[in-house]
């Protein structure tokens, strides 16, 4: 005798195995998303650092940004899109990018920083206020674990001047040695970019450090 099989049941068995499918899909959409974020750097905001940091503490790079500067995005283009320098901010920081023009407050440890419009002068504090009142843009602030400063640097950095100030700062050597002793020392294994070598707007770090360790 044949028997029926009853239409709930065949309605249950499609779901499941429709369940199945999308939930293989679900996972290999997550496998690929991983795979795309490891090819670009994690970029949080600063409300999103600071939880994180409670659970997991790390240095943290802010990078100070406006949509009109043109070394601003010319980093965007080349450093921050080398894998090495990818790989490395991912791991050892917690990256933020914060636009000196945004109107939006800021609140951090314990007070609120706003965008001032004073007579012919438009800053926010939170700007002036890390980047120790030498506002220019691009500028990467680096902080410790618990958010105090470490170093500011402003200007336009190829990849591999980068590489080594993240080294510089990861490793603590700030607290070991100069920054000059540092660069004869460390190897980067990021290679000179062509092209890059007479960007007009780089920098000398040696000039910054020196200068503020004087």
């Amino acid at each position: 005798m044949i028997r029926l099989i009853p239409i709930s049941f065949l309605f249950i068995a499609v779901l499941f195995c429709n369940g199945c499918f999308v939930s293989k899909n679900f996972q290999r959409n997550l496998t690929t998303s991983s795979k795309i974020n490891q090819n670009e750097i994690e970029w949080l905001s600063l409300e999103e650092a600071v939880k994180l940091s409670k659970k997991k503490p790390k240095k943290v790079m802010i990078d100070f940004y406006t949509d009109w500067c043109a070394p601003c995005k010319k980093m965007d283009q080349t450093t921050f899109r080398n894998p090495e320098i990818i790989k490395y901010i991912n791991k050892h920081f917690y990256a933020i990018k914060f636009n000196g023009e945004t109107k939006d407050p800021i609140d951090f440890k314990g007070q609120t920083y706003i965008y001032v419009e004073e007579d012919y002068t438009e800053y926010h504090e939170f700007a002036r206020k890390l980047l120790t009142n030498k506002i220019a843009y691009p500028s990467f602030v680096f902080l410790d674990e618990n958010f105090d400063i470490i170093q500011t640097l402003p200007g336009y950095l190829d990849a591999k001047s980068f590489d080594m100030v993240l080294h510089y700062f990861e490793g603590n050597y700030h607290r070991k040695m100069p920054w000059g002793n540092f660069t004869k020392e460390y190897q980067s294994p990021i290679k000179e970019e062509i092209g890059l070598q007479n960007f007009s707007q780089s920098i000398d770090i040696t000039d910054i450090f020196v200068s503020e360790q004087e």
